[in-house]
């Protein structure tokens, strides 16, 4: 009964690490993909409006 105990809060632990690792990623993600879209957004809105103000 221990040994079965310990593995389930192993296993639980896993789990919580590998979601936690996801999510982390996709987060970092995210950020990343945010800078870039309002670089790109400030340098459009920076840019001489020459093709109809776009």
């Amino acid at each position: 009964m221990h040994k079965l105990g310990f593995f389930v809060v192993g296993a639980a632990l896993a789990a919580a690490s590998l979601f936690v690792g996801k999510m982390l990623c996709v987060w970092l993600e995210d950020r990343r993909r945010h800078r870039r879209r309002m670089e790109y957004l400030a340098k459009v809105y920076r840019a001489p409006k020459k093709d109809g103000g776009r």
